[in-house]
């Protein structure tokens, strides 16, 4: 697990999502590690909160897995 991919994780903890510890991978889909449509809002609020940054709509709704979310994170904030 990357640094990356701690991020992520702690962002889901922090906004006590709860997801499948066991099947994580930065590059399942949300849902398949069990986070749905409503959790997936409040990791990009928590993570706008914590980075102060902000995600279009459309730009959220195109990200579907933690890999996608962290590299637009990085994209953001550089």
């Amino acid at each position: 697990m990357t640094m990356n991919d701690q991020r992520i994780i702690d962002a889901l903890q922090g906004a006590a999502i709860d997801y499948d510890g066991e099947k994580f991978s930065p590059d399942l889909r949300f849902r398949d590690i069990g986070i749905d449509s409503l959790d997936v809002m409040s990791l990009f609020l928590a993570i706008e909160e914590k980075y102060g940054v902000k995600f279009a709509v459309t730009e959220a709704d195109a990200i579907k897995t933690p890999a996608e979310l962290s590299r637009a994170l990085d994209r953001k904030l550089s």
